[in-house]
């Protein structure tokens, strides 16, 4: 009887678990507006598709195609989604991103926070013709200090003569003026609505979700500093061995920053970047053979200690590269895992036999020694470490604090930061990649609460976004924006 007491408990459990489970999901309705892309000759619904690509489906790995079923324009769709989630999204065309999807060369990725029974819908590419109310709204500036005013201005279509302001949190919190001035004393994240007529007494209305936010603005050091990056090698031969070295930027750092904010001759810098210093083979560095240790050809670890005085003294932050994801193959680790002596096997990936598969540019990403297949993502050089097995993530945490308080550096750029750990198949931005990071920002920032962060994942602003929220990185690189600038300055 308690066995089958038992099994009745596990059954009702199963069973509340897949009905909660099942309640966090909602069907999402969209429907994109194509009717004027249509008339301006920009879209053929006789051959084109339309779909949604987000960061829900992969940006569009897992199709999402919208139809116009009763050929009014008007492509729909549904999908189910988790209720509170805020996803990221685009239309495109065809299920190619070929720059004519929306807002192409850079531009902003619409969002939604899932609702139940929720309806998305938008004109594509916001083009709405100009007889057509449609409501849509600016602001002098959407980040905004307690007591800061700011101005919203009605940007509709559609002439609208009356206007129907709601300010949750504002001061004042309604307003019928086109363009009111609002002001906001608490910090958080506020939505605006606005509701609009025509002279023939037609209505449309919005609510902009988390549009204004209020904020302090209270800023870290990094915000402030102007970053330099050096590559020891080539930037000052002290010794005349032609290799850079430590020494030489010693000797250079009134040439970066003197100390004297009265000065002009100096180039006002106020963080460096060190590219890879550890020992390593290559001149590159990017494969590390002893992470304790300063490259012999740059200096020692005393004459690193005698840098970060000095930078210190002029107002210098530094940082150093931490190579992370892999070592070199000529690291002891490695060797020691290769022969399956002193307990380094599991340090590193290995397998009987080749698991086969490639890697996300289609590389070789095992590769043999002795017979047995060892995982690199980069190339068998530079053998991926293995975070599942605690170890190694342990003693790679030893050594951020070795930086830290031994060698007193500031903080650390952190190279390749997407590939950490994989989960079966799936290569890069894994969730346990994420929570890595968030569990390496908890150790750094105990060791130093000033200590900085700053990471390299060469992919999607929206993909980015996940290494530094929820209490991940301090920073990463964001590569979408740097290409826009450069191709707007080029254009």
């Amino acid at each position: 009887m308690t066995y089958s007491r038992f099994n009745l408990t596990i059954l009702l459990l199963l069973f509340l678990t897949f009905t909660f489970l099942q309640a966090q999901t909602t069907d999402i309705a969209f429907q994109v507006n194509m009717n004027y892309m249509i008339n301006q000759s920009l879209f053929d619904p006789t051959s084109e598709t339309v779909d949604i690509a987000g960061d829900f489906n992969d940006w569009g790995e897992t199709p999402f195609q919208l139809n116009d079923a009763d050929e009014d324009g008007i492509y729909a769709g549904s999908t189910a989604l988790n209720i509170g989630t805020t996803i990221s999204f685009k239309a495109r065309l065809n299920g190619v991103w070929d720059g004519r999807e929306e807002f192409s060369g850079g531009g902003p990725n619409r969002t939604y926070t899932v609702e139940e029974n929720g309806v998305v819908e938008f004109w594509y590419n916001d083009d709405v013709p100009d007889d057509v109310l449609d409501v849509q709204i600016a602001v002098s500036n959407s980040v905004a200090k307690p007591g800061e005013s700011v101005q919203f201005f009605d940007m509709s279509s559609g002439e609208p003569v009356s206007w129907n302001w709601t300010f949750t949190g504002g001061t004042p919190s309604t307003s019928t003026e086109q363009n009111p001035v609002v002001s906001y004393s608490t910090e958080g994240s506020y939505s605006v609505s606005l509701k609009v007529k025509n002279s023939e007494d037609d209505s449309a209305s919005k609510t902009f979700t988390d549009y204004m936010r209020i904020d302090n603005m209270l800023t870290q050091w990094w915000n402030d500093a102007v970053w330099y990056e050096v590559f020891v090698r080539s930037f000052k031969d002290s010794d005349g061995d032609g290799i850079g070295d430590l020494q030489g930027l010693i000797n250079k750092l009134d040439y970066l920053n003197d100390g004297d904010p009265e000065t002009h001759s100096d180039l006002g810098i106020t963080g460096i970047w060190l590219m890879p210093l550890q020992q390593s083979p290559s001149y590159h560095g990017y494969d590390v053979t002893d992470y304790r240790s300063v490259n012999s050809d740059y200096g020692t670890n005393q004459k690193f200690k005698d840098f970060i005085d000095a930078a210190h003294e002029r107002g210098i932050k530094v940082i150093v590269d931490y190579v992370m994801n892999h070592t070199s193959d000529q690291h002891t680790w490695f060797t020691q895992s290769n022969n399956n002596t002193g307990g380094y096997r599991d340090w590193y990936r290995w397998e009987d036999t080749n698991p086969g598969g490639t890697g996300p540019w289609d590389q070789t990403v095992w590769h043999q020694r002795n017979g047995d297949y060892y995982y690199g993502i980069f190339w068998g050089g530079m053998p991926d470490l293995n975070y599942t097995h605690e170890a190694v993530k342990t003693e790679m945490f030893d050594i951020a604090s070795f930086w830290l308080e031994d060698m007193n550096a500031d903080g650390f750029r952190l190279d390749a930061v997407k590939y950490i750990i994989e989960e079966g198949e799936k290569l890069e931005d894994t969730e346990s990649t994420f929570q890595f990071w968030r569990d390496f920002r908890t150790h750094y920032k105990s060791v130093d609460n000033e200590a900085f962060a700053v990471g390299e994942a060469w992919t999607s602003t929206e993909k980015v976004k996940e290494y530094v929220n929820s209490d991940g990185l301090d920073y990463c690189f964001d590569f979408d924006l740097a290409t826009a600038i450069i191709n707007a300055t080029n254009n």
